[in-house]
Protein backbone atom coordinates (compact mmCIF):
# COMPACT_ATOMS: atom_id res chain seq x y z
CA UNK A 1 0.00 0.00 0.00
CA UNK A 2 1.20 3.51 -0.82
CA UNK A 3 2.32 5.51 2.24
CA UNK A 4 -0.57 7.71 3.37
CA UNK A 5 -3.17 5.74 1.40
CA UNK A 6 -4.89 4.53 4.54
CA UNK A 7 -5.14 8.14 5.76
CA UNK A 8 -6.50 9.42 2.43
CA UNK A 9 -9.20 6.77 2.48
CA UNK A 10 -10.64 8.45 5.57
CA UNK A 11 -11.66 11.50 3.48
CA UNK A 12 -14.15 11.97 0.67
CA UNK A 13 -13.00 12.91 -2.82
CA UNK A 14 -14.67 16.33 -2.41
CA UNK A 15 -12.70 16.96 0.78
CA UNK A 16 -9.43 15.97 -0.88
CA UNK A 17 -10.14 18.13 -3.95
CA UNK A 18 -10.94 21.09 -1.71
CA UNK A 19 -7.66 20.77 0.21
CA UNK A 20 -5.62 20.34 -2.97
CA UNK A 21 -7.26 23.38 -4.57
CA UNK A 22 -6.66 25.45 -1.43
CA UNK A 23 -2.96 24.57 -1.52
CA UNK A 24 -2.70 26.05 -5.03
CA UNK A 25 -3.76 29.50 -3.81
CA UNK A 26 -0.97 31.76 -2.63
CA UNK A 27 -1.05 34.68 -0.23
CA UNK A 28 -1.84 37.82 -2.22
CA UNK A 29 -3.37 35.93 -5.16
CA UNK A 30 -6.48 37.29 -6.88
CA UNK A 31 -8.93 34.42 -7.33
CA UNK A 32 -12.10 34.24 -9.43
CA UNK A 33 -14.39 31.95 -7.46
CA UNK A 34 -17.76 30.30 -7.87
CA UNK A 35 -19.97 28.72 -5.27
CA UNK A 36 -19.70 25.32 -3.64
CA UNK A 37 -16.32 23.57 -3.46
CA UNK A 38 -14.35 26.40 -5.11
CA UNK A 39 -15.66 28.80 -2.47
CA UNK A 40 -14.83 26.36 0.30
CA UNK A 41 -11.30 25.90 -1.08
CA UNK A 42 -10.71 29.66 -1.20
CA UNK A 43 -11.93 30.17 2.33
CA UNK A 44 -9.81 27.24 3.55
CA UNK A 45 -6.78 28.85 1.90
CA UNK A 46 -7.57 32.18 3.54
CA UNK A 47 -7.92 30.55 6.97
CA UNK A 48 -4.74 28.48 6.71
CA UNK A 49 -2.08 30.25 4.65
CA UNK A 50 -3.39 33.00 2.32
CA UNK A 51 -4.97 35.72 4.46
CA UNK A 52 -4.22 38.42 1.87
CA UNK A 53 -5.91 36.77 -1.11
CA UNK A 54 -8.61 38.69 -2.95
CA UNK A 55 -11.79 36.89 -3.95
CA UNK A 56 -13.80 37.92 -7.00
CA UNK A 57 -17.12 36.09 -6.92
CA UNK A 58 -19.06 35.13 -10.03
CA UNK A 59 -21.81 37.45 -8.74
CA UNK A 60 -19.44 40.41 -9.10
CA UNK A 61 -18.49 40.91 -5.44
CA UNK A 62 -14.82 41.83 -5.10
CA UNK A 63 -12.76 41.50 -1.93
CA UNK A 64 -15.47 39.89 0.18
CA UNK A 65 -14.28 38.31 3.43
CA UNK A 66 -17.12 36.06 4.61
CA UNK A 67 -17.13 35.10 8.28
CA UNK A 68 -18.64 31.73 7.31
CA UNK A 69 -18.86 29.75 4.11
CA UNK A 70 -22.10 30.67 2.34
CA UNK A 71 -24.44 27.76 1.63
CA UNK A 72 -24.61 26.38 -1.88
CA UNK A 73 -27.33 27.86 -4.03
CA UNK A 74 -28.50 24.50 -5.37
CA UNK A 75 -29.07 22.63 -2.13
CA UNK A 76 -32.36 20.79 -1.74
CA UNK A 77 -33.34 23.22 1.01
CA UNK A 78 -33.07 26.28 -1.23
CA UNK A 79 -34.10 24.82 -4.59
CA UNK A 80 -37.74 25.03 -5.66
CA UNK A 81 -39.68 21.78 -5.68
CA UNK A 82 -39.96 20.11 -9.06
Amino acid sequence: MTPGAETAAAYTLNELMCVLAAREIGDGDVVFVGIGLPNLACNLARATHAPNMTLIYESGAVGAVPDRVPPRSATPRSSPAR
